[in-house]
């Protein structure tokens, strides 16, 4: 006999599987507590701190339309960002050169030279995206933007 398992989630889930699965309803931070009673009777625990993180991802679009129309007018990553920290957004022309960079990540590019000065053409930029998640460290995301008018 293998003998008897008993978990306890910390959420009120329990289970008696000798390696279960359990599903979180919500993050947070979560003790897990294993009791196990061996063929002789002897009984001995163990408990664990969790944390269960929310899934932080910003999202990218491939391609804007800063026309003015409302609709798709900035470069600008959509997602759970209150969660985040030390982000930067750098978007590069074909010859590597920074053409935006912010801080802030509800700032997106408008697709002129720094949000502010020459309309720069239609066509494909670079861009790195860097932040920090809590308890899972530096994210970097890059990719390409299609510029259209």
């Amino acid at each position: 006999v293998a003998g008897e398992f008993i978990w306890f989630f910390g959420d009120g889930g329990t289970s008696t599987e000798e390696s279960p699965e359990h599903t979180y309803q919500d993050t947070g931070v979560y003790v897990v507590s294993l009791a196990v009673r061996d063929a002789t009777g002897c009984i001995d625990t163990l408990s664990k701190e969790i944390y269960v993180a929310p899934i932080v991802e910003l999202v990218y679009p491939n391609a804007f339309t800063p026309d003015g129309d409302d609709k798709n007018d900035l470069f600008l990553a959509k997602g759970i960002s209150t969660l985040i920290s030390e982000f930067e957004l750098l978007i590069f022309d074909r010859w590597g050169k920074v053409v935006f960079k912010t801080t802030d990540p509800s700032e997106g590019w408008n697709g002129k030279l720094n949000n502010s000065g020459l309309l720069l053409p239609i066509g494909v930029y670079s861009y790195l995206s860097t932040y920090e998640v809590p308890r899972f460290g530096k994210i970097e995301k890059r990719g390409m933007a299609t510029l259209i008018r």
